[in-house]
């Protein structure tokens, strides 16, 4: 019994086949790029919409092969090869994700693989109801296997390879996929070409079997492709959300490396309530408090209980929210009650739509520079003094001194303007 192919099908076979090729490129590298749980949900999804992908391959296949008798299919047996092709699938992601590939581990995935899509396909083969008897040329058959694992392997290496944008663009992740999607048709018309029909008079049992028609391959299609769209669009939006994550962590890490290196400033953030958020090396110098220690408490523990009863701490923080910053000089307390004179800048922190995410606080301590300021103060008063008691010493001389001898003088200068009085008569007129 001879059968034909409907060629229309065959190249829908094939276009689904390097769509799922694709997609598994895009879901392997995400695979590979995430950790834990979220690994765990990469592979199970990536596996899924694998497994459809290259399960409706083989469907859509099966579909495009037609004979001169009616053919159903026995759903639970079809149910049962997409499941092997999802292990299959499952099986090449979990390769492909790991961060080395060698021979050995490449040569048991595509082994295990490959065995998979061999057993998809034959187990899709015996979900055929017809009234005929199906057998298979031997050495085709051993071929499709031998085709199924060598296409495997070559597909785990070049996804392994091509599955990060640093090393593919889109160009060759796009010409890779076609030279997969090309292959594993391969694999699938090797085994139809292995497959003979010879008719039979024993009815088929149509338990559970249901019949192909245009509406259900083209809805096989439908879904298959949506689902690879989907999860194609899902790993790019995950890959540019995980890079602009990992520019953000590069950034923090910066960031933190600078605040962590500063140990000359207390720099902390401040929740909007007043709570220590972060605490960095310069504030466990200045304030004796280690991070498990303070994280956590309100800030207002830094302030003197003058200033804690005169509410100064909340006053500053209402001014740094209602100006933006606010700068404000005094006495704080350490973890061991001592005091220091600190400088503090108070930076209301905001987001996009201007709502208050909290505070940075920059804070050092200047005691030195307080007293340095203070000898000054005091000097330049004892100094104003002693010059007012030099002006006072200088008056009271003046007075004393000069006023007796201004006397003296006097007294010796009176009996000598009366001679020169009696002179001046005694002197004839001219």
């Amino acid at each position: 019994m001879t059968g034909s192919y409907n060629y229309h099908l065959v190249a829908l076979s094939v276009l689904i086949a390097v769509c799922a090729s694709y997609a598994a490129l895009e879901l392997a590298g995400r695979t590979a790029a995430a950790s834990g749980r979220v690994r765990l949900a990469w592979l199970a999804c990536g596996a899924t919409a694998m497994g459809l992908g290259i399960w409706s391959m083989h469907y859509i296949g099966m579909l495009a092969f037609s004979l001169p008798i009616p053919v159903l299919y026995h759903w639970p047996t079809v149910v049962l090869s997409l499941l092997a092709a999802v292990f299959a699938s499952a099986v090449a992601l979990f390769v492909v994700s790991r961060k080395q590939l060698g021979w050995p581990r490449a040569l048991v995935g595509g082994a295990i693989m490959g065995s998979g899509i061999a057993t998809m396909h034959y187990t899709g083969m015996a979900a055929m109801r017809l009234s005929a008897m199906c057998s298979y040329e031997p050495l085709l058959l051993t071929l499709s296997v031998v085709f199924a694992i060598v296409i495997s392997l070559a597909a785990i290496w070049l996804t392994f390879h091509f599955r990060e944008e640093a090393r593919a663009s889109a160009g060759w992740k796009v010409g890779c996929a076609i030279v997969m999607g090309a292959a594993i048709p391969v694999m699938h018309y090797t085994g139809m070409a292995a497959a003979r029909f010879t008719p039979s008079s024993m009815v088929p049992d149509t338990a559970h079997a249901v019949s192909t028609s245009t509406l259900g391959f083209t809805g096989v299609s439908s879904v298959t492709l949506l689902v690879l769209g989907v999860a194609v669009l899902t790993s790019a939006v995950d890959r540019r959300f995980a890079a602009q994550r990992l520019q953000l962590d590069a950034s923090e890490q910066r960031y933190q490396s600078l605040i962590e290196g500063v140990r000359d400033y207390a720099i902390f953030m401040l929740t909007p309530d007043g709570h220590v958020a972060s605490w960095n090396l310069g504030a466990e110098r200045t304030k004796g408090y280690r991070a498990n220690e303070i994280v956590g408490r309100h800030f207002s523990c830094f302030y003197p209980e003058e200033d804690i009863r005169d509410g100064k701490p909340q006053r500053l923080l209402m001014t740094a929210t209602a100006e933006g910053r606010v700068e404000d000089e005094g006495w704080r307390v350490r973890k061991d009650g001592s005091r220091f004179w600190a400088s503090v800048v108070v930076t209301a922190l905001r987001d996009d739509e201007g709502r208050l995410q909290g505070f940075s606080k920059v804070s050092r301590n200047i005691t030195e520079r307080k007293r340095a300021e203070d000898s000054v103060r005091e000097l330049s008063g004892r100094l104003l003094q002693i010059q007012d008691e030099e002006r006072r010493h200088f008056a009271r001389e003046l007075h004393d001194s000069a006023g007796q001898m201004l006397a003296a003088l006097s007294m010796n200068l009176a009996p000598l303007e009366t001679e020169a009085s009696k002179i001046a008569q005694t002197l004839p007129i001219l």
